[in-house]
């Protein structure tokens, strides 16, 4: 396995490892239908396809094309084609969700933020207005809190972009693997980390009571102290 970003012993002869998660799923993976965004750039795009789960093959399989670029500008444009026409469809969307453009910084990587309040550097080359936060209007009413969650996604997403995406690994006294979890986005300090000492403490409680469990089995059976397998903790 490769090195770990952080390591701690721990109580009991354990140790926790933090590493960084280089197979996490991007929140699109997610599948949530109350809050996601749809971006269209070379360097950033991605569509949202609605998908029904076929038992015959075991499989998720496209069921909607989506939205696409021409249908994002549409919404964006409340919903009227160029030609001033309504699009129902749209309209369908404008009623269920809140909506929010958002851009990219795109200069040797990817950061997002929700439309001009990136703060950016050469936002006249460096900066496109590329895509659309959906946030359930079912889920989040007032426009304030949608926001809020609008926020949260453009978070989770740049942390992703940016491989700020950890796991913490449990070692017991002698290296054997206790525990482990993936897919904690922002700094390791903050979620996996904190985690990673919860679940530490799990297994420590867990020695301490198959200790005292063995404890008991030697003294009900009067084995003499010389002949008891040691056990440390």
């Amino acid at each position: 396995m490769r090195d770990a970003l952080h390591e701690e012993k721990y109580k009991g002869g354990l140790t926790i490892k933090i590493y960084q998660d280089e197979d996490a799923r991007s929140p699109d993976e997610d599948g949530d239908d109350g809050l996601f965004l749809v971006g269209y750039h070379r360097d950033f795009f991605v569509d949202r396809k609605k998908t029904r789960y076929n038992k015959e093959t075991g499989r998720h399989e496209t069921i909607d094309p989506g939205i696409n670029q021409g249908f994002a500008q549409v919404i964006a444009n409340n919903a009227r084609y160029e030609d001033g026409s309504i699009c129902e469809e749209a309209r369908e969307y404008i009623k269920k969700y809140h909506i929010f453009g958002f851009e990219a910084y795109i200069h040797s990587g990817v950061r997002l933020a929700l439309s001009y309040e990136g703060n950016f550097c050469d936002r006249q080359w460096d900066v496109s207005q590329l895509g659309l936060v959906f946030v359930s209007k079912k889920e989040w009413r007032l426009k304030k809190s949608a926001r809020k969650a609008a926020l949260g996604l453009i978070e989770s997403w740049n942390d992703y972009l940016d491989g700020n995406v950890y796991g913490y690994v449990v070692e017991g006294p002698d290296g054997e693997h206790l525990d482990s979890c993936w897919g904690f986005s922002g700094d390791y300090d903050k979620w996996a980390l904190p985690e990673g000492r919860s679940m530490a403490e799990y297994h420590y409680k867990e020695i301490l009571k198959k200790k005292a469990e063995k404890t008991k089995a030697y003294i009900k059976n009067h084995v003499p102290l010389e002949k008891r397998e040691a056990v440390t903790v």
